[in-house]
């Protein structure tokens, strides 16, 4: 192998790697991007979450919801 043979093989090793690089690059960074944007995302809705769980449900609420799903129910049979 001469001396031009090897800087050239040198040179297309060196070249083919960066555009491999590039190429691989382009291909994770949408994923990392989309990760990180998930991860902040549910970082900040747990920190907008009360500090003490919500109180009771009141009864008239209870009784509409019982109320919805029994006619419901009778739609369906």
């Amino acid at each position: 192998m001469t001396a031009v043979q090897l800087v050239s093989a040198l040179f297309t090793f060196v070249a083919f790697s960066v555009i491999g690089g590039f190429l691989l690059a382009g291909i994770a960074l949408p994923a990392a991007t989309v990760g990180a944007s998930a991860a902040s995302g549910t970082s900040d809705l747990f920190e907008d979450l009360p500090d003490e769980p919500p109180g009771r449900v009141p009864v008239a609420a209870v009784e509409h919801l019982r109320a919805r799903r029994q006619d419901a129910a009778r739609h369906l049979l």
